[in-house]
């Protein structure tokens, strides 16, 4: 895949990084949550997933599933308390820190959201969408020069994608570099069809 990065393949391809099978006590209320989950059955796996954890306190993938669950029932706070668990398991699994900069984000813990995603850039110094979220951060606190920087590694890493370059053309704008602005406007038309999505949310962070 063109461009892949770490969240492609942890959310592109359903895989999470960390994952490992295991033979825990609680690996078949493991398996039955994932189950629920593919369903759709999102409260139901959230009760199987809490007694996995409860009989594999140490598993931290276990817990990074019951985190993301939390999340999409709404309880964000819960699910960055679980998540600070599954790094303090694994403090050097960049995926996990990624998440739990995503719900500091959400809990408006704006500088722990920035720590975490340093720390996860650090551990996957090649990814690129990491150096993008980290940019959207920092547009979202007004550390515009920091975002661009972000914004620029991410295009070294990712020199095709064509929404890496929208968003450090509409950077370069708020820094009044209009002319390199046009250079990455005119390289992402060349590339061809952006991320419209990816590029509209973090626009709606840029300073006015």
């Amino acid at each position: 895949m063109a461009n892949e990065t770490t969240y492609d393949r942890c959310n592109g391809s359903g895989r999470r990084a960390g994952a490992k099978r295991t033979r825990h006590p609680g690996a078949s209320w493991f398996q039955r949550a994932e189950v629920l989950r593919r369903s759709g059955s999102a409260q139901e796996a959230l009760e199987a997933y809490q007694r996995a954890v409860e009989l594999a306190p140490d598993d931290a993938y276990y817990r990074c599933r019951f985190a993301e669950t939390l999340q999409e029932l709404g309880h964000v706070e819960r699910a960055a308390a679980q998540m600070t668990i599954a790094c303090d398991i694994e403090p050097d699994n960049p995926y996990y820190c990624f998440r739990l900069a995503d719900l500091h984000a959400a809990c408006g813990r704006s500088a722990s959201a920035i720590r975490c995603l340093l720390r996860a850039t650090d551990l996957a110094p090649d990814d690129a969408f990491y150096r993008v979220r980290l940019g959207s951060l920092y547009l979202q606190v007004g550390r515009v020069q920091d975002a661009a920087e972000a914004f620029r590694t991410a295009i070294a890493l990712a020199p095709n994608n064509p929404s890496y370059h929208c968003l450090l053309a509409d950077v370069c704008v708020r820094l009044g570099a209009d002319r390199l602005a046009l250079e990455h406007y005119r390289r992402a038309g060349l590339l061809g069809d952006y991320d419209a999505a990816l590029v509209a949310r973090v626009r709606r962070l840029m300073p006015l």
